[in-house]
């Protein structure tokens, strides 16, 4: 609440609501009047999404989706459950427009589907365990979009499955932004081997609202 060259003037901060329309109302004190200047800025709201981390599954692959329900999303973030002992594993992640529902693994199922930036490389946290896969790029979701995904690792060996559980679930975070479905257990190499029954990706995601 201050005016003049010596302050950098009045400010105020606040969170603000997806769908909400805000009028910001700037006067001088008592019956001044004069010239002003109006600057504002939108710091990105940051969200996360967690689904149990409950393990049971044999497969090294799963597939979900994410819709964003409210408005534009980037996921910045990713961490899964590595079942077993922690050991070294190669990870990577496809995504395309639209649900993995319905999806039938196999040499003809790859169409329209697009890797997330590049091959991760992790040494897993264990079971019971967050394991942040960096894939190297962010992902947008846009306003009222499903996008289906596929997460894979690069071994079939029982300590780098992926945890899952064998029932399907719908997850929705806390503020609202972002919805999970689950979809299936894969067992890879991917879109050559085979979907194996309902699972539920045990995984993290953080994101930031778009700005």
């Amino acid at each position: 609440d201050g005016c003049g060259l010596s302050s950098s003037g009045s400010s105020v901060t606040w969170e603000t609501e997806i769908g909400t329309e805000y009028y910001i109302l700037v006067h001088g004190f008592g019956t001044r009047t004069g010239n002003f200047v109006l600057s504002t800025t939108l710091a990105p709201s940051v969200g996360a999404l967690e689904t149990p981390f409950i393990g049971g599954s044999r497969q090294n692959g799963v597939s979900f989706d994410l819709t964003s329900t409210k408005g534009c999303i980037v996921v910045t973030r990713w961490a899964f459950h590595m079942e077993s002992n922690p050991v070294s594993f190669t990870g990577r992640l496809w995504h395309k427009s639209g649900t993995n529902k319905g999806f039938l693994f196999n040499s003809s199922s790859a169409v329209g589907w697009m890797p997330m930036g590049t091959n991760a490389t992790t040494f897993g946290s264990g079971f019971g365990n967050q394991t942040r896969v960096d894939f190297g790029s962010n992902l947008q979701i846009l306003a009222g979009e499903t996008r289906g995904f596929i997460y894979m690792t690069d071994s079939q060996t029982l300590t780098t499955k992926v945890g899952s559980s064998t029932t399907t679930t719908t997850t929705t975070s806390l503020d609202g932004l972002v919805q999970f479905d689950a979809g299936c257990g894969l067992d890879g190499p991917v879109f050559v081997g085979a979907s194996v029954g309902d699972r539920i990706a045990n995984l993290e995601i953080v994101y930031e609202e778009c700005v």
